[in-house]
């Protein structure tokens, strides 16, 4: 058993609580989120980057988004 609690969702930010500890989170894909369009994550830590332009070394299918 992983001693991390720890999960991965893919979703756009629109809005972050600082008091409550609350980002408020959005997503267009129906098989994202457990099918949901909107979610509240309770946070603990929030760590926020920015996106960049990754080379890919010309693999096929990674700019499609066929891979993370």
């Amino acid at each position: 058993q992983n001693k991390y609690d720890a999960q991965f969702k893919e979703a756009e930010r629109y809005k972050i609580d600082t008091v409550n500890k609350k980002a408020y989170c959005r997503s267009s894909q129906d098989t994202n989120l457990g099918g949901s369009e909107e979610i509240t994550v309770n946070y603990d830590y929030l760590l926020i980057a920015m996106g960049a332009c990754a080379n890919t070394f010309h693999t096929h299918g990674v700019v499609e988004m066929h891979a993370f």
